[in-house]
């Protein structure tokens, strides 16, 4: 482990921001937003734990808890002596996944419901609406950590072409956001107004995952100090 960052499976997993930093290498997931991919977390879109496990295997825990009957009654007419094994497994899995499920969903409606706090992180997208909806703790501003204008620069070089404006708004909503008091914001964000030069720009870009680093790394001393 360097600083915050953990290589779990050959990627960089950022343990404080809660995301991974690199794009999913198969190219299968992300689309535009190349953290999409480490998703247990439905609401902020993050993977906290590092471990994607509960979203990764309900539906694979479901499909075998909805065959346990059929199992049963196949092995039981052959196989007696296998089948209560067998379908007290399945049937055990199912009971596992569906306290999962309802954990999770009710850890969803909880977290989705309420103002929005410092330090809260999630989609930009999520952030603002939960902000639309439920107000907020005191006057904050969703920052994109690394900055926008650096994810926007990174993706464009990686396609080789500018971004459409469908594909500018897309990526804005749904790429990762943190909540900052405005005032931090506005006088430590090494990204704020025009401390986020052409230069920086271009140097976050090459390298988001320092950037998100520093990034939280400013916020974190910044509300210490507060």
């Amino acid at each position: 482990m360097t600083n915050s960052r953990y290589p779990s499976n050959n990627l960089c997993y950022d343990l404080r921001l809660g995301i991974y930093m690199e794009p999913d290498p198969t190219g299968l997931e992300g689309g535009l937003n190349p953290y999409s991919y480490a998703g247990n977390n439905p609401v902020n879109q993050v993977d906290p734990t590092g471990l994607c496990i509960e979203d990764a295997c309900i539906g694979e825990a479901i499909v075998v808890a909805e065959a346990a009957p059929y199992v049963e009654a196949a092995a039981l007419a052959t196989y007696r002596y296998i089948a209560p094994e067998v379908a007290s497994a399945g049937r055990y899995v199912y009971t596992a996944a569906s306290r999962l499920r309802q954990a999770a969903s009710k850890e969803i409606e909880l977290a989705a419901k309420g103002p929005v706090r410092p330090g809260q992180t999630g989609t930009y997208g999520e952030l603002k609406a939960q902000k639309r909806e439920f107000g907020e703790t005191e006057p904050l501003d969703m920052d994109h950590q690394p900055s926008f204008a650096a994810q926007v620069s990174s993706r464009e070089s990686a396609l080789g072409r500018t971004l459409t404006p469908t594909e500018r708004a897309t990526l804005k909503t749904k790429t990762p956001a943190i909540a900052l008091p405005r005032e931090v914001h506005q006088q430590t964000s090494p990204t704020y107004g025009g401390r986020n030069n052409p230069d920086r720009i271009a140097g976050d870009a090459a390298d988001l995952n320092n950037a998100a680093t520093r990034d939280r790394a400013v916020f974190d001393g910044a509300m210490r100090n507060r």
